[in-house]
């Protein structure tokens, strides 16, 4: 995990320090969109470890990243990566907290397909 994230982070600042115009190679292998990428893939690591969320700070945490995402198409002028990236991440950590509460009302059929 670590080891992608420097990865990562040297894209990142080849493209800082290199400049790349938007139609190479290196401009598409080196935005900054891999740091959610990285983000995710932390989150799916961490699965098995997150702390179940009482129901209350769970939907709280989903009205926020809703309501976050939200400012983006409002027009806000905010990096990607904190309008979208960061809400995203939010939402998909508190619908993981929150699985168990759906288990009682979901039927195994849809655990499977998803």
């Amino acid at each position: 995990m670590a080891a992608v994230g420097v990865v990562f982070a040297i894209a990142v600042a080849a493209r800082i320090i290199f400049k790349p115009a938007a139609d190479t190679v290196l401009f598409f292998y080196t935005t900054p969109i891999l740091f959610e990428f990285l983000a995710g893939m932390a989150l799916g690591h961490l699965v098995g470890r997150l702390a179940r969320l009482p129901a209350f700070l769970g939907a709280s945490a989903i009205v926020f990243a809703i309501m976050s995402m939200l400012v983006m198409v409002l027009g806000f002028n905010l990096p990607r990566s904190l309008a979208q990236g960061l809400p995203a991440l939010i939402l998909v950590a508190a619908c993981i907290s929150l699985e168990s509460y759906f288990r009682l009302f979901a039927p195994r059929v849809l655990a499977r397909l998803g």
